[in-house]
């Protein structure tokens, strides 16, 4: 799960990423919560991620502010495109896919796994079969 799933095209994680999140930002803005994330460093240096209704902002001496899909966006690439390993000695950048145990491959797994599950659910209600769907609710990951 973690390396053989394609990262760029169509049907890539990263295409299904975006997807999947434009959507969940389309149902929190209809619900009108917050979709935005703002990025503070205070004082000290420390640095905090928050959500908030403010509109994306990217403006000197103001908070950043980008939307959920940018953030995942940028943060994914960047797992995603640097997963190096070292192998004899040698550092290595992996080209496909993120080395299992790397502390990002769950997530990276998790949210693939969830983006196909979701695909499932709407073909199962598409095609009604209900039972199943029912059947699904014993089911946690």
């Amino acid at each position: 799960m973690y390396t053989n799933l394609p990262l760029k095209g169509p049907k890539g994680i990263l295409a299904n990423h975006k997807r999947e999140l434009a959507e969940i930002e389309t149902i929190l803005q209809h619900h009108n919560l917050a979709c935005n994330l703002r990025h503070v460093i205070n004082e000290e240096g420390k640095f905090s991620v928050s959500f908030t209704k403010d509109a994306p902002c990217n403006t000197k001496g103001k908070p950043l502010v980008i939307t959920l899909s940018q953030y995942s966006e940028h943060h994914f690439s960047f797992l995603l495109n640097n997963a190096c390993t070292v192998f004899d000695g040698q550092l290595h950048r992996q080209v496909d896919g993120i080395a299992m145990g790397k502390s990002a491959a769950v997530l990276i797994a998790d949210n693939s796994t969830a983006w196909f599950e979701l695909l499932f659910v709407r073909q199962l209600v598409s095609k009604r079969h209900f039972r199943l769907l029912f059947d699904l609710r014993y089911f946690a990951r």
